[in-house]
């Protein structure tokens, strides 16, 4: 935010006759959260295990195609939660623009105030405003993380859900089979024709 007065006195003219406040909160406010969610998405690659890379360059990938094919959306749904902290924390750091005179929420509320001199309902309804987004922006990541979950459990991605599992699983501890596609093999023949 302090750029401007750090520049010789005819740039700083120069950007104040242009209205350079947003372009410079813009520039600010992107720069500190980009590092965070650049940090979140690094730790998300260091989480996958190293043979994953391996075992995608052993299948004949490039390193460039075993990373955005293999690794990066592995990563991606683990940095997940935390980016989308990060973006709510994003929205809300949009309020520090108003040091500079960008007018944004907190900004607008303020002008609202001094000329309605109705304090309490006016910061209620801007706090309302900043609930709501920050809740939409929080319900659109849950939906992502539901989305792109990683399915645990032994017929994750491959028989699908529902209530095969839970009858599957007690089928097979029932029979005392250890081996879930045997056992839902032999599930499926007893359930069909009544074999055992």
């Amino acid at each position: 935010f302090g750029i401007p007065a750090l520049l010789p006195l005819g740039l700083q003219q120069w950007f104040n006759s242009y209205n350079s406040e947003f372009l410079f909160a813009f520039i600010a406010v992107g720069l500190c959260m980009a590092a965070y969610m650049a940090e979140d998405l690094r730790g998300g690659i260091r989480s996958i295990p190293k043979s994953q890379l391996e075992a995608s360059r052993a299948l004949g990938l490039s390193y460039l195609q075993a990373f955005r094919l293999v690794v990066l959306p592995q990563a991606a749904r683990i940095a997940l939660p935390a980016l989308v902290s990060h973006t709510v924390l994003l929205f809300k750091n949009t309020s520090l623009a108003m040091a500079i005179g960008v007018a944004e929420l907190t900004y607008v509320t303020r002008e609202i105030e001094s000329q309605s001199f109705k304090t309490v309902e006016i910061y209620l309804f801007a706090t309302m405003v900043y609930l709501v987004i920050s809740l939409v922006i929080m319900g659109i990541g849950t939906a992502l993380e539901h989305r792109f979950r990683i399915k645990e459990g032994p017929f994750a991605g491959v028989y699908g859900e529902g209530p095969e599992w839970i009858i599957c699983s007690l089928y097979c501890a029932f029979v005392g089979n250890t081996r879930w596609d045997n056992a839902l093999a032999s599930f499926e023949l007893t359930n069909k024709y009544g074999i055992d």
